[in-house]
C-alpha cells in the first residue's frame, strides 16, 4: 500500500479534529513559535476547514517540490496549528509557488490561504488569495 492509500485509509478511519483555523487575515510571521529559525522568505498556508487535506499535500507536492512524506507532514502542520511558513530561496520563487497553489485550489474551489511572504517586507508586496478573492 503506498502514502496515498494509507493517508486515505487513515483519514477515513480516524477523523482528525477539527483542525485550528485563523482569520485569513493572519500574518503568521507575527507568531513567533511558527517562524522557523533563519526564515526569511516563503510561503505562508492558512487552514481552512473546508480545502480537503489530501488536495493540500497534492498541491505541495506539485507546486513546492516536496516529498510525500514532507508534503504530508507539512499538510499536517497547517491543520494542527493554523498554519505553516514554508521556505524559499528567494521571494519570487515563494510569488511563484504561492500563485501556482492558488491558480490550483481556485481550480477546484477551495478557499485555501495561500501568500508569498517576506521577513520585512510590507503585506502588499505578497501574493494571496482570501476567501473573499
Amino acid at each position: 500500500m503506498g502514502l496515498r492509500e494509507a493517508i486515505s485509509r487513515i483519514a477515513n478511519v480516524f477523523r482528525p479534529e477539527p483542525g485550528v483555523v485563523l482569520p485569513p487575515e493572519t500574518s503568521l510571521l507575527s507568531i513567533a513559535e511558527l517562524v522557523p529559525s533563519g526564515f526569511r522568505h516563503g510561503i505562508e498556508i492558512l487552514n481552512d476547514n473546508t480545502t480537503p487535506m489530501q488536495f493540500v499535500v497534492d498541491a505541495l507536492g506539485k507546486h513546492a517540490n516536496l516529498g510525500q512524506t514532507d508534503a504530508v507532514r507539512a499538510m499536517l502542520e497547517v491543520h494542527s496549528k493554523g498554519g505553516k511558513l514554508l521556505p524559499t530561496d528567494t521571494f519570487e520563487s515563494a510569488k511563484r509557488i504561492a500563485e501556482a497553489l492558488v491558480e490550483d485550489a481556485s481550480k477546484h474551489k477551495h478557499p485555501l490561504v495561500c501568500r508569498a511572504v517576506s521577513r520585512g517586507s510590507p503585506p502588499n508586496n505578497s501574493f494571496e488569495r482570501t476567501r473573499e478573492g
